[in-house]
């Protein structure tokens, strides 16, 4: 376990405990680097939904116990494609099911951090790239090793990497298996923070308090906003506008104006839902 507090809910391959206002969800199979089962990716979908109930939880944290982040999809769990009874359509439905939890934290309505350090190749790099922000140990390596192992990446992997290190270098990445350290996975833009080996849970409890501070319905906001939409730049830049129009009407923002001109800190609700902290105009 990374935190020391007791779990407040835990399964057999995934802990929950909240640290501060963040959830952090790790995953508890150090004998096999932490690889990815099925349990595994449920228990990530589980976590998503019980930070999104949790109107004072701000953010949710991906971490791995023992000596590795992940190591990638437990390999001894997946089907095999040329059997003879369904062995396409049991392939592909398992790799839905890894499609489906790394989409679900994507999505997920709180900012979402990787903890990585050891190991995050493959399917454990991916479900770093399905989170917001990476933040790396200096000891931790990060790469793919798909192409190495005569493998194919089916995360996300494609997609994700070259939003964060650019298209020349993910092929780089892909093609060669290079595994990355934490300096050189900051300086490449795939981690945005670099800590030393000891202080990765002080540094992403640092991050979480500094979400903390702000409205949890304007972090919602942004993150929908700044997700890539493959439209073009007016048509983005008009729906920020009509979003921005949208949250003017909301608490948080009275809330945070009033504070500023007041010279204090802002005292946001805990309810991100644009639903209930949407008021009627006047």
């Amino acid at each position: 376990m990374i935190s020391e507090q007791e779990p407040e809910s835990a399964s057999r391959e995934i802990s929950l405990t909240r640290r501060g206002s963040a959830l952090w969800a790790t995953i508890e199979r150090p004998h096999a680097m932490n690889s990815l089962t099925l349990g595994v990716l449920r228990g990530i979908e589980e976590a998503v939904d019980a930070v999104e109930e949790s109107p004072d939880l701000r953010a949710l944290v991906i971490a791995g116990s023992g000596r590795a982040f992940s190591a990638g999809a437990d390999l001894t769990g997946v089907p095999d494609v040329t059997s003879a009874e369904g062995g396409a359509d049991d392939f592909r439905n398992y790799l839905t099911e890894a499609g489906k939890a790394f989409a679900r934290l994507a999505s997920c309505r709180r900012p979402t951090i990787a903890a990585v350090h050891g190991y995050a190749l493959a399917g454990g790099l991916e479900l770093a790239l399905s989170c917001d922000i990476i933040v790396a140990a200096e000891g931790a390596k990060l790469g793919d090793g798909h192409a190495k192992y005569g493998q194919f990446p089916a995360g996300g992997a494609t997609a994700r990497l070259p939003l964060r290190v650019g298209h020349a270098f993910a092929k780089y990445m892909m093609f060669s298996g290079a595994v990355l350290d934490g300096r050189e996975a900051e300086r490449r833009g795939l981690a945005e923070i670099v800590t030393d080996d000891g202080d990765l849970a002080a540094t992403v409890d640092r991050l979480v308090e500094s979400f903390s501070a702000a409205s949890p319905l304007g972090l919602q906001r942004m993150k929908e906003q700044l997700e890539p939409t493959g439209v073009p730049l007016e048509d983005h830049i008009r729906a920020e506008l009509d979003v921005a129009v949208e949250y003017a009407r909301s608490a948080d923002r009275d809330e945070g104006l009033a504070a500023f001109l007041e010279g204090r800190t802002p005292a946001f609700g805990n309810n991100a839902s644009v639903n209930d902290a949407e008021r009627s105009p006047a």
